[in-house]
């Protein structure tokens, strides 16, 4: 049953509860996602942190391991463990930067750019099996929608450092 009370809070006008908020049902969504990409990975010894490196060094070439864990949303503890068991297994290389010797930057092997492709297989079928029943405009409006919240988020990170710099 839903309540509108008067004085009731609102999200956009609608009444204040779990399934009316957008952030509720993407955190749902992303934790069942999750859960089935997991099981897809399962029979490929690849964890969801490994994947996430492969394809963002794929697409982004090089990067520190603090830009990695930016890029993919993992504390960089846990994608520095992931690079080390990548790197023993061929399918990474540490490099120091050519303009900061402090700065180590990690790159796909050939062998990995291999692995990524393989993983790329599993995760797409995964992903395309989870939005079965949408469109390609169903995803590019998905998408849009995603983005301009994740700017409007870095919008107001960005005025609330401004505003209060030593924060």
């Amino acid at each position: 049953m839903t309540r509108s009370d008067p004085g009731e809070e609102t999200i956009r006008g609608l009444p204040f509860q779990l399934e009316n908020s957008p952030f509720y049902l993407m955190a749902r969504a992303i934790s069942k996602a999750a859960r089935g990409i997991d099981t897809a990975l399962g029979a490929t010894r690849f964890s969801q942190t490994q994947w996430r490196v492969l394809i963002t060094l794929s697409e982004r070439g090089a990067l520190s391991i603090g830009d990695l864990a930016t890029a993919i949303f993992v504390e960089s503890s846990a994608v520095g463990r992931s690079v080390g068991r990548m790197e023993r297994d061929g399918l990474v290389r540490r490099e120091r930067d050519r303009n900061d010797r402090r700065i180590t930057r990690v790159s796909l092997s050939p062998e990995g750019r291999l692995r990524m492709e393989e993983l790329r297989a599993v995760v797409a079928a995964e992903l395309n099996r989870l939005l079965d029943g949408f469109s390609a405009e169903d995803v590019r409006t998905l998408n849009a929608w995603l983005a301009r919240i994740s700017n409007s988020a870095d919008e107001i990170e960005r005025r609330c450092i401004e505003a209060d710099p030593d924060n």
